[in-house]
């Protein structure tokens, strides 16, 4: 009996976990689907419900609309639905519309399950007025609803109560269809630490310190999904129209012309993300299309981030340097908490490295054998890695340098024999990604001809804001726009405009659109960690006799900052002056690239000591400065 107990330990518990939430599930996720009888109606934004487990309504227990047009949907948590007192009101528009809304029916969905609705006469029961509001039954059978005031609210009734504690209690136990795929999660993490951390352990300094990065990456990956479930994309820079743009490819298949697009897809720049060759947008829509919640387009981000965190520690023995890519700045993190191009950019910025520096990539022992017929799946992948970075922002090119700089040291270098395998394997892969970078076009030329930049920069000047409008005569536009056409010079904007410290600041962590900055002791310390890692990484390829290809690459990679660096300056300069630190990131992948140069650096004790402080420093900047303050209220 013992040694079966201790057999089926694991599946015993599990098992435990799950009758016990069978026999009281003690919380239940709740969504709530307003139906407008216009269809086309769009006000649906200003539409809120108040839901809070206590009896005190605060700033939290606001819970604001996904918003579609003729449909406000709500998400929320309820602990207390057995008496069904979280829902406390609906607030049908926050201004006063002197006008008629009416709503149809609302459905619930528990758990994700269709649960039941509230039409006709029951809906009408269910919810009291107050005095700016109007409310009847329409003769269509809608509730309808005229606006008064600009505080209308809609109270619950005990109608209503007990309606949503009949109706919670017959689907709260669906809740451990998610329960179980959590637990096995919580299962997977445990497992995959034994096998890959504690089993291969190299002493106790490398257990503890692996188990720490371990640790931090766990309660990173957990904030970022916190951060993208809860966060709103008011804060976050520029993500409505990211949203619009993944919202877009969800209902529709065809790239589309600039020209036939909604003003709704443009910012106040007069540029819409569905006019970027970025892949982001279509892939994030087709994850999203597969729900139905709240900020699933989101959720392509969020498994990004998860497989970049995979990718280092189930490498962790042979690319220790792999963590500079995820634990020098929580800027990273950020970046995969809301709905942002960046983040795939990124990505494949740590992919490239990957196939770069590590001697055993696939695209290395390509090179060094030559490629075979059964190489075709392999030419493939990499070719579509290598195009991507062509269809990134601007900022993110720099990486085709990094990537050709790096191999073009490895080409010289190489034995007699394998320079001509290198330098076919190069021309296979390159071959692809044009290949790939030509059909990503095709749509492009069939809608704007050759003419494709003039075609957008024509819709950009009608479409943006003056303030922010390139045709705009400088004393016209904005402060912060055009800096060298309002006669700023080169040397006012390096040294009197707070460039480099703000740049710095937003770098190490400062969140949504700068509004959210950490401490001033904190980006000191980081700033001295980063000092001595770039110290640290220097000094090990300078001080060693030998290995001159080593240190022509740690030049390389100093000049692909400083390439980064001169488009920062040329954005801040020429175009807008945005000194953000997510301009920058693409140095992370030179810092991981440098510590890599000799395989004995990211081994030793200070490379540890500087990663592990970063990690915890970085843990307390994302989880105290930038969870709490994207999530609304503000």
């Amino acid at each position: 009996m013992k040694m079966w107990l201790k057999r089926w330990r694991k599946p015993l518990a599990l098992l435990l976990v799950l009758a016990g939430f069978l026999l009281y599930p003690s919380v239940i996720l709740t969504e709530m689907r307003v139906d407008f009888e216009k269809e086309d109606y769009t006000a649906g934004n200003h539409c809120k419900v108040f839901a809070s487990p206590t009896e005190n309504l605060g700033l939290d227990s606001v819970k604001n609309a996904d918003k579609k047009p003729g449909e406000a949907r709500f998400f929320f948590w309820d602990i207390r639905w057995r008496d069904g007192q979280t829902f406390k009101r609906l607030d049908p528009i926050d201004y006063n519309l002197d006008d008629e809304i009416q709503i149809r029916d609302i459905a619930f969905f528990i758990n994700g399950f269709y649960a039941g609705e509230l039409s006709g006469e029951e809906l009408l029961a269910s919810f009291s007025p107050n005095d700016q509001v109007q409310m009847y039954e329409t003769d269509s059978g809608s509730l309808g609803l005229y606006i008064t005031g600009d505080d209308s609210q809609l109270l619950t009734t005990d109608v209503f109560r007990e309606f949503y504690k009949e109706m919670a209690g017959r689907y709260a136990r669906t809740g451990v269809f998610y329960l179980l795929p959590l637990l096995l999660l919580v299962w997977a993490a445990a497992e995959f630490y034994v096998r890959k951390i504690w089993r291969q352990r190299e002493g106790r300094f490398f257990l503890a310190v692996d188990t720490l990065f371990y640790i931090a990456g766990l309660l990173a990956l957990v904030l970022i999904v916190t951060g993208a479930f809860t966060g709103s994309d008011l804060v976050n820079p520029d993500e409505s129209e990211a949203v619009y743009s993944v919202q877009y490819y969800i209902t529709h298949w065809k790239i589309p012309d600039a020209r036939d697009l909604e003003m709704a897809a443009y910012s106040v720049f007069g540029t819409a993300r569905l006019t970027e060759l970025d892949l982001f947008y279509i892939f994030a829509a087709q994850i999203a299309r597969l729900f139905t919640f709240e900020h699933a387009v989101r959720l392509f981000s969020v498994l990004m981030a998860a497989g970049l965190f995979y990718l280092i520690f189930c490498s962790l023995k042979k690319n220790r340097w792999l963590l500079a890519v995820m634990f020098l700045t929580p800027q990273i993190w950020y970046l995969y908490t809301y709905c942002t191009s960046d983040a795939m950019d990124y990505a494949v910025g740590v992919l490239v490295l990957y196939q770069v520096a590590r001697p055993d990539s696939m695209l290395q022992k390509l090179c060094r054998r030559g490629v075979k017929k059964a190489d075709w799946w392999r030419v493939l992948l990499l070719g579509f890695l290598f195009s991507n970075i062509f269809m990134s922002k601007q900022n993110f090119y720099v990486f085709a340098i990094y990537a050709f700089c790096m191999l073009l040291v490895d080409l010289f270098t190489a034995p007699a024999e394998e320079k001509k395998n290198r330098l076919l394997s190069y021309l296979w892969v390159a071959g692809f990604a044009l290949i790939f970078l030509g059909i990503r076009y095709i749509p492009e030329l069939l809608h704007y001809g050759i003419h494709r930049h003039r075609v957008l920069v024509e819709l950009q000047e009608q479409i943006a804001i003056p303030k922010l409008n390139p045709a705009s005569p400088p004393s016209e536009q904005s402060s912060a726009f055009n800096l060298y056409g309002k006669g700023v010079t080169l040397s006012e904007l390096l040294f009197h405009m707070g460039l480099h410290k703000t740049t710095f600041r937003s770098f190490v962590g400062t969140y949504g659109s700068l509004q959210f900055p950490s401490p001033d002791w904190y980006v000191l310390l980081m700033g001295a960690l980063y000092l001595v890692y770039l110290i640290g990484c220097c000094g090990s390829v300078l001080r060693e006799k030998g290995h001159g290809e080593r240190k022509v690459k740690l030049g390389l990679l100093f000049f692909c900052a400083l390439v980064s660096y001169a488009l920062l300056l040329y954005n801040a300069w020429f175009i807008d002056f945005q000194a953000q630190g997510r301009y920058m990131v693409p140095v992370l992948i030179f810092a991981a690239n440098a510590a890599a140069l000799k395989p004995e650096t990211s081994r030793t004790k200070w490379f540890q000591l500087v990663l592990g402080t970063s990690a915890v420093l970085s843990l307390y900047s994302f989880a105290v400065y930038c969870i709490p303050n994207i999530r609304p209220p503000y």
